[in-house]
């Protein structure tokens, strides 16, 4: 009279780039050279879990629920540093940035559904309740240094620090009724 099914799925990503950029520019009858080195990362890992419970209380009641419960998180980060230089190696500009960002989700589910046979065939009555809780935090940082030069001399220095925050948390609930009526062999009314 009861029957129990689950799965649970695992996946986890981890990517690393290091890079090496190089380019050159033609600015009218002049050159510049760019140069920035970097490295990226990104991790990602995934946790699901679905559970089914079938239970056939007798030959005209039965009862399903159906859990789930998601759970993600991601991190990422950027660090590079770059330089242009003029045709005759001055430089233009010089900087490096740091750029982090931390995700953190979950979702937990549930459904419940009851279902009722009338002793009349085709007459039926059913009620499912749902239920869904999802929450996201999410953090992030850039830090920037950016340096302008004229004639070898710092002309100008910028620097950006920023901090984010984002959370979000969202609870939906819902219910559905249904019964159907026969209204001949081949036919039925369903109201829901």
């Amino acid at each position: 009279k009861l029957d129990v099914n689950g799965s649970y799925f695992f996946n986890g990503t981890q990517l690393e780039n290091d890079y090496n950029l190089q380019r050159k520019s033609f600015v009218g009858d002049t050159t510049q050279l760019y140069s920035e080195l970097g490295r990226s990362t990104r991790d990602n890992f995934n946790h699901r879990l679905n559970a089914a419970i079938d239970w056939k209380m007798d030959s005209s009641n039965s009862i399903i629920i159906r859990p789930t419960i998601t759970v993600q998180n991601t991190n990422s980060s950027t660090d590079k540093t770059y330089n242009s230089l003029g045709q005759s190696g001055n430089f233009l500009t010089d900087g490096n940035s740091y750029v982090n960002s931390e995700n953190k989700g979950y979702n937990v589910g549930a459904t419940a559904l009851w279902r009722h046979k009338f002793d009349r065939a085709g007459r039926t009555f059913s009620a499912q309740v749902n239920y869904s809780s999802n929450l996201s935090d999410a953090t992030g940082s850039q830090y920037t240094v950016n340096t302008q030069f004229k004639g070898n001399v710092i002309n100008r220095s910028d620097t950006l620090n920023q901090l984010n925050f984002t959370k979000s948390i969202a609870h939906n609930y819902g219910a559905d009724l249904s019964y159907t009526e026969p209204m001949s062999r081949r036919s039925l009314l369903e109201i829901n």
